[in-house]
């Protein structure tokens, strides 16, 4: 088994409605989604070729790209926005019989990150600080 990944930013806002803190105010990130897909490697070496990945990544990229979160999701937390990203992909899975895993580690600026891995069975959670 292989491990390919392949990083990629965008810029967005948003606000956590349910949480008593700061971050229940409006206020904005560069975030740093990084995916991964682990699998066989097919005849030519690769396990997924990166374009296909930066096409699947690029697509859902742009509808999140400047935008504001809270558009999009009732509460848009870093799991919430990272399972979003991972069930827009997760039809590689279907495309390539070798891939296995896909998953995604997405960062909020320059703060804590949380890491999902998809399966296609469901999706499993790591945060970090």
């Amino acid at each position: 088994m292989k491990l390919k990944t392949k990083k990629f930013k965008f810029d967005a806002a948003h606000r956590l409605p349910d949480y008593d803190g700061p971050c229940k105010n409006l206020h904005g990130h560069t975030w740093t989604l990084e995916l991964f897909v682990i699998g066989r490697p097919q005849h030519n070496g690769m396990v997924i070729d990166f374009k296909t990945l930066h096409k699947q990544a690029t697509n859902v990229i742009k509808s999140l790209d400047h935008s504001y979160l809270n558009d999009k999701f009732d509460n848009p937390t870093c799991e919430c926005i990272a399972t979003y990203i991972l069930q827009k992909i997760s039809k590689i899975l279907k495309e390539h019989s070798n891939i296995h895993t896909i998953g995604a580690v997405l960062q909020e600026g320059t703060g804590g990150s949380v890491s999902c891995t998809y399966t296609g069975t469901g999706i499993q959670f790591q945060v970090s600080s």
